[in-house]
């Protein structure tokens, strides 16, 4: 039995409004989990970790905020 905010994956995929639902409730969690590991001071190990981030020139800048990031009182 599926609660009330549960969506099936077959609705996602067939139901454009359920779909744009489903991307806006995940982009919120990680906003939500990044939110988190920067408060943790974790925020180049979290990028590091993504498999979608292989690009040398995006883990150089998220070094280089990273390292101001963390000379600074969040």
């Amino acid at each position: 039995m599926h609660g009330a905010h549960e969506i099936r994956l077959g609705d996602v995929f067939s139901n454009e409004k359920m779909a744009k639902f489903y991307n806006t409730e995940r982009q919120g969690l990680e906003a939500a989990k990044i939110s988190q590991v920067i408060k943790e001071h974790q925020f180049k190990t979290y990028i590091e970790s993504k498999e979608y981030v292989k690009s040398k020139q995006i883990l150089k800048i998220v070094d280089k905020v990273h390292g101001r990031a963390m000379q600074t009182k969040l």
